[in-house]
């Protein structure tokens, strides 16, 4: 099983352009720009209200695109169902693993192996694949009601990649895992994009995308305040400013 999860190599495989959502008289998302090339690993920061929700529901079709353009391979995705946007190559797991408690780990995997309609030999060996990448092959034949939070989290991302993403995103799946199980997930997910895999991490555990992501991208009031190397963002001082309130730029 050596041939990439990643799916065709095209750059950039997200392209998000001006995209604006407001709850009723109240904007979130003001023009929003954001590029995500294969290989790389964006991780999305910002503080509470700054729009990294509403942009997760915005790329995943979870919420109705008001305003811009969301690409996925040079497709136009920013009008279609969350499901169109699945076959066009984006995948996604939840803050909150959503198992079902009463299958096995590798029937899990193989619910999301073939939710694009594909034949069942096929869904076999998306799942098996899927579950060699995020290192759960012992585990295949276990309840998924069993597993605790750290195997819970890796079959979410099992369960993503079976649909041979080109773009991954994870929302929010540091959240409760102690030092070395999130020690272990950096370097899972490091393994994925040199793969080919293109990654936007949200997170709100910064140092964890400071070390894992190649680049970052900080959300305030809705809009992109700064965008590259993670330990240059985290040293801007509008950065700085959104945070922590002290002097900006």
């Amino acid at each position: 099983m050596t041939a990439s999860l990643a799916g065709p190599d095209v750059a950039p495989a997200l392209s998000v352009r001006g995209v604006r959502h407001a709850y009723g008289a109240v904007p979130v998302l003001q023009g929003v720009d954001l590029d995500v090339r294969s290989g790389e690993v964006v991780g999305v920061v910002g503080p509470n209200g700054a729009g990294k929700t509403t942009l997760v529901d915005v790329l995943t079709g979870a919420v109705t695109l008001q305003e811009g353009r969301v690409v996925l391979g040079g497709d136009d995705v920013s009008r279609v169902r969350g499901a169109v946007r699945t076959r066009h190559g984006l995948a996604r797991t939840h803050q909150v693993p959503r198992p079902f408690t009463g299958m096995t780990v590798f029937e899990n995997v193989l619910v999301g192996a073939t939710a694009g309609g594909v034949d069942r030999a096929t869904g076999y060996d998306r799942a098996a694949r899927a579950l060699v990448a995020t290192r759960m092959t012992a585990l295949a034949n276990r309840p998924a009601g069993a597993l605790g939070l750290l195997d819970r989290k890796r079959l979410e991302l099992a369960r993503a990649l079976a649909l041979q993403p080109r773009v991954l995103l994870l929302d929010e799946v540091a959240g409760g895992l102690t030092d070395a199980e999130t020690d272990d997930l950096v370097d899972l997910v490091g393994t994925l994009s040199g793969q080919g895999l293109a990654v936007v991490w949200i997170e709100h555990l910064v140092h964890v995308l400071v070390r894992a992501a190649t680049r970052l991208v900080c959300l305030a009031e809705g809009t992109v305040i700064a965008d590259g190397p993670p330990d240059e963002v985290i040293a801007s001082p509008r950065v700085q400013q959104a945070y922590y309130g002290g002097p900006g730029s």
